[in-house]
């Protein structure tokens, strides 16, 4: 988080965006948030309910979803409130 830290103070960027586990995550909304972080990325397996993206989307930060194949699992994400996902099949938008 120091680094983070580091390069939302030298605003080098106009997005951060950081990629970690669920359980790393509940314990750093407010770093990531003081951070200017706009998004992460996470393990579609590990998000087994809304309580931790309700937590990310109330701070302003913007939660992906991977590797979502199945649309059964996107639709309970979707329900979840992530802002998107990243798919291995490129169909998965027809199938909707």
């Amino acid at each position: 988080t120091r680094l983070l830290k580091k390069l939302a103070e030298r605003k080098l960027f106009g997005y951060l965006h950081y990629n970690t586990d669920v359980k790393t995550l509940e314990n750093i909304v407010s770093v990531l948030a003081s951070c200017g972080v706009h998004s992460v990325s996470v393990d579609d397996h590990e998000i087994k309910d809304g309580k931790i993206l309700s937590k990310l989307n109330e701070a302003g930060i913007h939660v992906f979803a991977y590797t979502v194949n199945h649309k059964r699992r996107f639709d309970f994400l979707m329900e979840a409130g992530v802002s998107g996902v990243f798919s291995d099949r490129l169909y998965l938008q027809e199938n909707l």
